[in-house]
């Protein structure tokens, strides 16, 4: 279960870590939570929030955020507020959730590197090699800035237009937003991805001129079993 991108900067940690640990036990332990510090100046002055600090709010929240769900509850002093004597509940079953950043979020790769669990950035161009060239650059980077070298996924997604004709070429729309291609030139792009380092894709079809359920039909089909799934854990049975 994964969600997209909240805004760390906008809502305090507290209902943040109390809504993903309760997700978290709703879904058996299997929440991957996406965050970001927001992209939208317009929605920060609506909460009282000055729109330049996000970067530094959104580090904050994340400390904060941890702290919340560490086994054992310990005072926290934060400029987002401070907490002694009080445990959050309920806890995450495997004791974290995993956050995915979207972005720098206005952080240094070297944060990124220390306390991302997994990157979600764009794809740089997809009409041709060179993106994911460009792409597989930087991943690399950040996966050297991983304390230890140990294994974070990357996740990219792309908006199609998939044609009908499976031989279309990678064609770009809308300044590059949308990509018009027939599946062989899709099948392409993912196996690019997946050599640039890319674990998780999302393709969005709100753009698509075809109806969803032909889309999906056709990428169950044709598209899918070139890139099998790992079969992951099962969820955990919770006792309420």
């Amino acid at each position: 279960m994964a969600t997209g991108s909240a805004i760390f900067a906008l809502r305090h940690p507290i209902d943040l870590a109390k809504a993903a640990a309760s997700l978290d036990c709703l879904s058996g332990g299997r929440l991957v939570l996406g965050i970001a510090s927001g992209d939208r100046p317009v929605e920060f002055p609506a909460y009282g929030l000055p729109h330049e600090t996000r970067g530094e709010r959104f580090a904050q929240s994340v400390d904060y955020f941890r702290q919340l769900l560490a086994g054992q509850p310990a005072p926290i002093h934060s400029p987002l507020g401070q907490l002694d004597g009080a445990r959050l509940l309920p806890h995450p079953v495997t004791g974290r959730i995993p956050l995915l950043v979207t972005g720098s979020s206005r952080q240094s790769l070297q944060w990124l590197g220390e306390q991302a669990d997994g990157w979600i950035t764009y794809p740089e161009a997809t009409h041709n090699t060179l993106g994911p060239r460009r792409l597989a650059e930087k991943i690399r980077a950040w996966r050297a800035a991983i304390p230890g070298g140990g294994f974070r996924p990357h996740v990219t997604n792309e908006w199609i237009d998939l044609d009908e004709d499976p031989h279309f070429p990678r064609t770009p729309l809308q300044g590059g937003y949308v990509l018009r291609t027939g599946r062989n030139g899709l099948i392409a792009l993912l196996h690019e991805w997946r050599e640039a380092g890319v674990n998780h894709a999302a393709l969005g079809m709100q753009m698509a001129k075809r109806p969803a359920p032909e889309i999906i039909q056709e990428l169950a089909e044709e598209v899918l079993p070139l890139f099998p799934s790992l079969r992951g854990p099962a969820p955990r049975a919770q006792n309420w």
